[in-house]
């Protein structure tokens, strides 16, 4: 689960909790999945950029991406899509922990 979760993949999410993957078990660090999810996606630059992609820390500048940025890019879409993907995943485990909780 910790897996799907750091890599953003909220149909794997999904599939895991379906079929009943534990929500509580924690990783080397003492974290669930939804406090991973929840971490990353406060950490996330992109909810602080908004709507302008290509703007970075605030002001309006602009930047070039790194031979690295562009490669993972490519792997993983955007970081506009990405940051769409954690906020999917944090939505998908916080609903699944509470039904749980309540049944």
């Amino acid at each position: 689960m910790h897996l799907a979760v750091l890599n953003s993949f909220p149909d794997v999410v999904r599939f895991l909790i379906i079929r009943g993957a534990s929500l509580e078990v924690r990783d080397e660090r003492g974290l669930t999945p939804l406090e991973l999810a929840e971490s990353m996606a406060r950490d996330d630059p992109e909810s602080a950029i908004g709507d302008d992609d290509d703007a970075v820390g605030g002001r309006g500048e602009r930047r070039k991406p790194t031979p690295i940025e562009s490669f993972a890019t490519l792997l993983s879409g955007t970081p506009k899509e990405q940051a769409k993907r954690r906020a999917r995943v944090v939505k998908l485990l916080r609903d699944a922990s509470g039904r749980r909780n309540r049944g």
